[in-house]
């Protein structure tokens, strides 16, 4: 059985199993992930999704050579990955890991030049053609104004963009990382992976990185490979997935439900009364999120059976919201002074 997309791939998982050998004297090996037949092509940014605990880790680390198939292989080019030597391996694969790496008192720029490792002589000494490469590595990340700063002094986003950047200078075909955007605050993880998805577009590599990123993998992913709870990998554009229903399936949880246009999960919340909701604009949109947020059914404006009316109007330098309910009016000045005069009109639920 061949891999599935091996035509013109760079990278080939041929039927690979992967997981932990067994101990001496301690009976058999564990397999977490097995009969993989996947690949990936130039210009690719694939996510890996899946539970905590499902193999994503293991399958980046077999993936990078550092641990050893359980069976089947990994080949780049043709080559299978294991009979590389460690110098062609580095040259072919380049891995960002989540592990915080001690630079000691290097500069961001020391850190990235580490990445031509398997291009220099026995010496360690930089061609012209190595200073070249780092310096299109930073400006790859868009972080030249980094590059004399100690490695210590920078935040964890500017740290990750110089792990990126010390990864390309190894100018790999394949770039493996495990949650790149772990630890960062929310813009600092939608720049990561706006910027992993430019360079797969513009510099051609094959990107495969795990993610808890659902939301933002959706976004930014040509394909995901997605661990299901029977250990199985399902592959597809995000879009294919969502249709499938493979979200639902994969990440089951009571009380959270996978919203299939919206692409995110949600809090099940039992329906309250029914609100009709009249407006138009981004104002009328985030009521409604709010109101569905706090339980309500909520309907056009005039629904039959609605046992409120919100409306909401713009006004000058802000918008008013109106609740109406058998015939008294109360109006509030923001969503969260709307939700506040809903529950004084209801009283305890």
């Amino acid at each position: 059985m061949s891999a599935r997309g091996e035509s013109g791939a760079l990278a080939v998982l041929d039927r690979l199993s992967v997981g932990y050998p067994a101990p001496a004297g301690r009976g058999g090996e564990r397999v977490v992930l097995e009969g993989i037949n996947e690949a990936m092509h130039e210009g690719e940014l694939v996510c890996l999704l899946g539970p905590n605990g499902s193999g994503k880790s293991t399958l980046l680390k077999t993936m990078a050579g550092f641990q050893v198939p359980l069976a089947g292989e990994l080949r780049i080019a043709g080559r299978p990955v294991v009979a590389l030597s460690l110098r062609e391996r580095a040259r072919e694969v380049s891995v960002v890991l989540t592990d915080r790496v001690d630079s000691g008192l290097l500069t961001a720029y020391e850190l990235v030049a580490l990445g031509r490792y398997p291009y220099t002589g026995w010496t360690g000494g930089f061609s012209a053609e190595d200073e070249r490469v780092i310096e299109r590595s930073l400006r790859a990340v868009r972080a030249l104004d980094l590059a004399e700063r100690s490695v210590s002094t920078l935040s964890d986003g500017e740290r990750q963009r110089i792990m990126i950047a010390r990864a390309l200078a190894q100018e790999p075909r394949l770039l493996l990382l495990d949650e790149p955007t772990a630890f960062l605050d929310l813009p600092r993880r939608v720049e990561i992976m706006g910027l992993l998805r430019s360079l797969a577009r513009g510099e051609g590599r094959s990107i495969l990185l795990a993610t808890h990123e659902l939301e933002l993998a959706l976004q930014v992913a040509d394909r995901l490979w997605l661990i299901t709870p029977d250990g199985k990998i399902e592959v597809g554009s995000p879009e294919d997935l969502i249709l499938r229903g493979s979200f639902e399936r994969s990440f089951p949880a009571e009380g959270l439900e996978f919203d299939r246009r919206r692409g995110s999960f949600r809090i099940v919340r039992a329906k309250g009364p029914r609100v009709g909701l009249l407006g138009e604009g981004l104002a009328c949109h985030w009521t409604r999120q709010a109101l569905a947020r706090e339980g309500f059914a909520v309907d056009s404006a005039d629904p039959p059976l609605a046992e409120l009316r919100v409306r909401v109007e713009e006004r000058e330098g802000g918008h008013l919201w109106t609740v109406e309910r058998a015939g008294s009016r109360r109006t509030a000045d923001s969503i969260y002074a709307l939700l506040k005069e809903l529950r004084a009109l209801l009283g305890p639920t």
